[in-house]
């Protein structure tokens, strides 16, 4: 049955699974749903050999990266498949926000847009894993591809279905902090004793916690643990489906909701999506369908990373002794932290040097407000008993609004403890057109095959305004007009344009040896003026050497086969890239940064990361 199954193998062409030369994995649509993953990237790890998944964080919304039998290239792809919904190449890029001050060391995560797709509407998954299958996808097929089939409804009577899955999420593996030394360095308090005098305001003088031993029966606090808590997430999913042989009908909606294992309000996701697939036989030999969805995602999220107005960092170097709770001072109401625990009246506008995680949970907003609109219009037209050709025009449309904020008193920003406000939008729009004819041979009952030719065209155009404001005026609200003073904003836009022209020919011998040969010329907006088009050559063969001769009696031989495959794909590069750079690395520690690489070789001691790092550069202001 698993051989003889119709799979799709891209731009338009399918073939039985058997006459395959070509590696390649199918993902049943009841492990997607098994998986109560929110992510349909998640949702795909562990689910086929050579396929690697790694997810950014276990919070919700956060990006994930796949990977198909390892990185291909080193500087003009992020090493991830290009992914395919019906026919349509959809985005699946995960944009950090353009302009936000933490930057790569610090900030808050980002979502990969195929988060967007509702797993519940899946049908089925086909990956193509390497050259020789991705080749009919040409430059964009470099790094794999990812086929997915949504659901149709099947002639009958109207069904329907309603589904409803829980799950709960708690945190993974965590550091061992020690409980046994207080704030200092060395067996050594600083000065100005924070954690015991109300006095001392300002402790700079330290931030590690590995001063004096803390004395018998002190109260320690869990600072590993304390700012997480049982996380859940709730699907539901309602659908109606059926029709007759000549109209068909499917239409869905679901609901994700994600609370993470996060304490406080900026940890949660909100997915809301709907489905409608129909055809429609207008005449024996001509079909019309349409397909689209619509999805609506909200997430907001946790400032994290190497960040000092981050999570972690003022959680775990946290001395034992020092309780950070609560995160408001009682008496100001401002934030009060390890390193700040008195805050004064007019302290308000004070960076905390690392924030307290309580606060970070709970007060700086991050949130993403996503609307995308995925639909395509298929056309399929049989003439003859010999010939079909088919049409799809599709379009993929996503508006990311985001508001990204920092209070006062926060440590991270332009000007640490003033706060900021960053207001981003990120419009990407996707139009595909395929145009495909096959023609079906038959020479003899031992020689048959199809012919295909195609055309492809694809639109790919991104636009991205960002503004940030820094210094709040007044604590709330979280608005530009609230700030003192805006930096130039960023208004970029970038267009990807692709012609392509693609043939295969594929020869049936004996019933046992199948032949594939294809080509694809695509010439790509973003190729050399001197080499504006390429080729992309693929071949294969397979052969099932238990239909030959004496094999196909064996007893104990039920299926054997043979395969071999030659093919060449690409990766494009970058818009407006005239060279190929190698920018170098920096060393970040979440309060500055040592340019030019690693830095120079400084002395090293344990610091105060209550234990979690055994040494860390030291003697440069810029790290802290």
């Amino acid at each position: 049955v698993s051989l003889s199954a119709v799979v799709v193998t891209g731009a338009g062409t399918m073939t039985e699974a058997e006459k395959l030369g070509t590696a390649r994995a199918t993902v049943d649509s009841t492990l997607i749903r098994r998986s109560a993953e929110p992510n349909i990237v998640n949702a795909l790890a562990g689910k086929a050999p050579g396929v690697q998944v790694l997810s950014s964080s276990g919070e919700p919304g956060a990006s994930t990266y796949i990977q198909i039998r390892g990185l291909t290239s080193i500087a003009a792809s992020d090493g991830q498949p290009l992914f395919v919904v019906d026919g349509v190449p959809i985005n699946n890029s995960s944009q950090d926000t353009p302009l936000a001050p933490g930057g790569s060391n610090g900030g808050t995560l980002t979502s990969n847009r195929a988060l967007d797709i509702n797993p519940n509407d899946i049908e089925s998954i086909e990956i193509l894993k390497g050259p020789s299958a991705g080749a009919i996808y040409g430059s964009r097929a470099g790094q794999g591809v990812i086929l997915i089939t949504t659901k149709r409804g099947r002639a009958g009577e109207t069904r329907y279905s309603f589904r409803s899955s829980g799950s709960f999420d708690t945190h993974g593996q965590l550091p061992d902090l020690q409980r046994s030394f207080g704030l200092g360095s060395n067996g050594v308090a600083p000065g100005c004793y924070v954690a015991q005098t109300p006095g001392c305001t300002f402790g700079r003088s330290s931030s590690g916690s590995w001063g004096p031993a803390l004395a018998a029966g002190t109260p320690t606090y869990d600072h590993a643990s304390e700012m997480f808590r049982t996380g859940h997430l709730y699907d539901n999913v309602v659908s109606i489906s059926g029709g007759t042989e000549r109209t068909l009908f499917y239409l869905s909606g679901g609901a994700t909701n994600q609370q993470g294992f996060i304490v406080g309000p900026n940890n949660q996701l909100n997915r809301y999506s709907a489905r409608f697939n129909g055809s429609q036989h207008v005449a024996n030999d001509f079909q019309f369908g349409v397909n689209g969805s619509y999805v609506n995602t909200q997430a907001d999220f946790v400032q994290s990373r190497n960040n000092t107005a981050g999570l972690l960092l003022g959680a775990w170097r946290s001395p034992p002794d020092f309780n950070n709770q609560p995160y408001l001072d009682p008496v100001t109401g401002l934030q009060r932290s390890y390193r700040y625990p008195f805050p004064a009246p007019g302290s308000d506008q004070v960076s905390r040097i690392y924030d307290n995680p309580f606060f970070v949970a709970n007060v700086p907003v991050a949130r993403s407000n996503v609307g995308r609109a995925l639909g395509s219009v298929n056309v399929d037209y049989t003439p003859l008993t010999w010939f079909h050709a088919s049409y799809v025009l599709g379009s993929d449309f996503s508006h990311d609004d985001r508001l990204e904020s920092l209070p006062w008193s926060s440590s991270g920003g332009t000007v640490p403890g003033t706060g900021y406000v960053l207001d981003a939008t990120l419009r990407n729009t996707l139009i595909n057109s395929l145009l495909t004819g096959t023609a079906n041979y038959h020479v003899n009952d031992n020689f048959q095959g199809t012919v295909t030719v195609g055309q492809e065209l694809n639109s790919r155009s991104t636009r991205i305004v960002s503004i940030v404001g820094n210094s709040l005026i007044a604590p709330q609200p979280y608005t530009l007009g609230n700030t003192n003073s805006q930096a130039p904003p960023l208004d970029s836009t970038q267009t990807i344009r692709l012609r392509s022209y693609f043939a295969q020919v594929t020869a049936d011998l004996f019933d046992q040896l199948y032949l594939t040969a294809a080509a694809r010329n695509d010439a790509a907006s973003v190729f050399g003026p001197q080499n504006r088009s390429a080729w992309f050559p693929k071949a294969s063969a397979a052969w099932v050497f238990s239909k030959f001769g004496r094999l196909s009696t064996l007893p104990y031989l039920s299926t054997g086969k043979l395969r071999i495959a030659y093919g060449q794909s690409g990766t494009q590069p970058p818009p407006y890239q005239l060279q190929t750079v190698f920018p170098s690395g920096g060393f970040f520690d979440g309060s500055g940064a040592v340019p030019g690489g690693f830095g120079p070789t400084l002395p090293t001691q344990q610091n105060g990361v209550g234990g979690l790092f055994t040494s860390t550069q030291q003697g440069n202001p810029a790290l802290g």
